[in-house]
């Protein structure tokens, strides 16, 4: 097979394009992801001599992984944040880790249900990151999360996360996994001993 011919893969512009905007693609995204996953060596080896390394998660979605993770861009620190504070707010609905997974896929939100406007430590984190606690900043991360594969709208008001949203639940696990691991001994026992005497 020609070098030219092993190229000429179906939807190549497209998926390149998406890709590498940031976009991350799943099953939601049609005969992109199909093609994708039918040819997913050709393409793994195309962008790969683009510079470009592709990476084909398990849960079942594809992206570009940046090659340089030293920085993080004030837009994905903000939809980090967006992520943790929803976490940590389906968190203490549930209570258990393993349930965050269907909690934040297994359903479709309004801006209204969101958490974030509802506690002061959550509108003074989205300060913290220039960001105005309102609905509209809301509306505008969402329109970002569609914008790379994230999320995608269920009507005028309403939005669903897809499967690359896992990679956000990710990180959420490996901070909190992080936090555990690092809190000091002696406050885990004075904590203990409060929670004892009340």
């Amino acid at each position: 097979m020609s070098e030219q011919s092993r190229f000429a893969l179906p939807y190549l512009a497209e998926i390149f394009g998406a890709l590498s905007r940031g976009r991350h693609l799943c099953l939601d995204d049609g005969n992109l992801f199909v093609e994708l996953r039918e040819h997913e060596r050709e393409f793994e080896e195309l962008f790969q001599h683009l510079g470009y390394q592709m990476i084909a998660d398990s849960r079942g979605f594809y992206y570009f992984h940046a090659l340089d993770s030293q920085s993080t861009s004030p837009r994905t620190a903000k939809l980090a944040l967006f992520f943790l504070v929803l976490v940590e707010a389906l968190w203490e609905e549930s209570s258990d880790i393993n349930d965050l997974e269907s909690l934040l896929l297994d359903r479709s939100w309004s801006l209204g249900e969101l958490p974030h406007l509802k506690r002061e430590r959550y509108l003074e984190l989205m300060r913290q990151l220039d960001q105005e606690p309102d609905t509209e900043t809301l509306r505008d991360l969402i329109r970002q999360l569609v914008y790379f594969g994230f999320a995608a709208w269920d009507g005028e008001e309403r939005f669903r996360f897809r499967l690359p949203a896992l990679r956000f639940l990710d990180i959420a696990r490996e901070v909190a996994e992080g936090l555990e691991r690092t809190q000091n001994p002696e406050d885990v026992a004075m904590t203990a001993d409060a929670e004892a005497s009340a």
